[in-house]
């Protein structure tokens, strides 16, 4: 319902306060009249421009006033909760409405029989299961309320329905690529690679165990949390144990590798297994977090199909000779065939320094 005054109403019911509030003895009263003849006013003519603005928005509009200002946003999309690179809106997004809409269409997220359930609006209604961060909640809820509009807005609009759907050739990151930098994927691959073999750090690195490092060398001490692989992997690089530019020397890898100065003594030899499982780790994150890391699906490093795990089984080779004393050694088990030979690929592995008072080897065998 529109309620309109007209200038000569307005100045009328100004000139009955004046008059009413001659009597100087109810001079309150007209003035709290008066404040509530101007809030109804200003109500009634707040109420009439936001229902001609909400009349003049069509698909274009609400696309500049909305949509765009995310784009063109510094603030990080709640698509990096669970993606690295490769999936900001941006990507996806382009300044014509009508042409992203078809985009969309053709990506298959957007679903014009039931609107609602549009993939792209179910993309922004994830999160990770770790969501702890109240910043990029407020920018999901905005992105997604902003999107919903504009996808019912413009499915009520006829050249929209009718816009051919473009299937784009143009991304800039494929499929594979997207997969790959998804957070959940990164972490999977840190547990299969360096996870797995912490049991040779966690005496000196875990807050569980190194009270007396911390005590004598400060709380950097503990880069490991317990439990927890992905809070692991954000503090080494949050602390630069992990180089992202130079990840070959990272010190997480130089360090164990006694490449430069290290109190726990060398845990693995360079080029060995475990060596080149945690460079190629390293590499591929770098790889994944840089812009200037993989382009195309086709840079992705091969899958590794075996998978290894730091056992609490230990091996100890005995009256190794003398000259062997102090040098590093790596010991392969084979599973024997039916016919008595070795299998090609190693089923356990281990590799520590020699003893050299005692001229043993002895270490936990990775399986």
């Amino acid at each position: 319902m529109r309620v309109i005054f007209s200038e000569e109403e307005v100045v009328a019911m100004n000139a009955e306060v004046q008059v009413y509030c001659s009597d100087s003895r109810i001079i309150n009263d007209c003035l709290s009249i008066f404040r509530l003849r101007s809030k109804i006013l200003m109500t009634i003519v707040l109420c009439l421009f936001a229902n001609r603005s909400l009349q003049a928005q069509t698909p274009d509009e609400i696309y500049q006033r909305r949509i765009l200002p995310l784009l063109e946003s510094n603030e990080r999309s709640s698509c990096s909760e669970c993606h690295f690179r490769g999936m900001e809106l941006r990507e996806f997004f382009g300044n014509d409405s009508i042409k992203t809409f078809a985009r969309l269409r053709g990506l298959g997220w957007i679903d014009i029989e039931n609107p609602e359930d549009s993939k792209l609006l179910g993309f922004l209604q994830k999160q990770p299961e770790k969501h702890n961060d109240k910043l990029l909640e407020k920018v999901r809820k905005s992105e997604y309320e902003s999107i919903r509009i504009w996808i019912e807005t413009s499915l009520r609009d006829k050249k929209y329905r009718d816009a051919e759907p473009i299937v784009p050739a143009d991304l800039r990151l494929s499929k594979d690529l997207v997969l790959h930098t998804r957070r959940d994927q990164v972490e999977t691959r840190f547990v299969d690679a360096i996870w797995s073999q912490l049991g040779r750090c966690v005496n000196c690195h875990s807050p569980e165990r190194n009270a007396k490092q911390v005590a004598e060398n400060g709380e950097q001490m503990s880069w490991i949390v317990p439990g927890d692989p992905g809070a692991t992997l954000s503090l080494l690089v949050d602390r630069e144990i992990i180089d992202i530019d130079h990840p070959g020397e990272s010190l997480l890898r130089t360090k164990p590798l006694e490449l430069v100065e290290h109190g726990g003594g060398p845990k693995f030899l360079i080029h060995s297994n475990t060596d080149q499982q945690w460079l190629t780790f390293l590499t591929d994150y770098s790889n994944t977090v840089r812009k200037e890391g993989y382009k195309v699906g086709e840079q992705l490093p091969a899958v590794e199909k075996q998978k290894s795990w730091l056992s609490e089984l230990q091996i100890r080779v005995i009256d190794l000779p003398m000259e062997w004393a102090g040098k590093h050694m790596e010991v392969r088990l084979y599973r024997l065939s039916k016919n008595g030979a070795s299998e090609e690929q190693y089923v356990a592995q281990g590799e520590s320094r020699i003893n050299p008072k005692g001229l043993l080897w002895q270490n936990a065998l990775t399986i």
